[in-house]
């Protein structure tokens, strides 16, 4: 579920920074070089986002499956 989670905020983004370039394409290349680094920022959070949850998950999984070894080692 996550993952279409964020397909989607991506898709929409991209819309909507499409949108601001068209716009912005009328007036003066400052306003396309700004919609760029504001929509490549956006892009560049969502991505850190995504790899730290799946870093956390995978620390979760590793803990997890660890946990028979840490049992049996504190039996002996």
């Amino acid at each position: 579920m996550e993952d279409s989670q964020y397909s989607r905020i991506l898709v929409v983004d991209s819309s909507d920074d499409r949108e601001v370039t068209t716009t912005a394409l009328r007036f003066d290349g400052w306003h396309v070089v700004e919609a760029q680094t504001q929509y490549s920022q956006r892009a560049f959070d969502a991505y850190t986002s995504e790899w730290t949850k799946l870093g956390e998950m995978t620390v979760g999984m590793v803990r997890d499956a660890s946990k028979p070894v840490e049992n049996a080692s504190r039996r002996s």
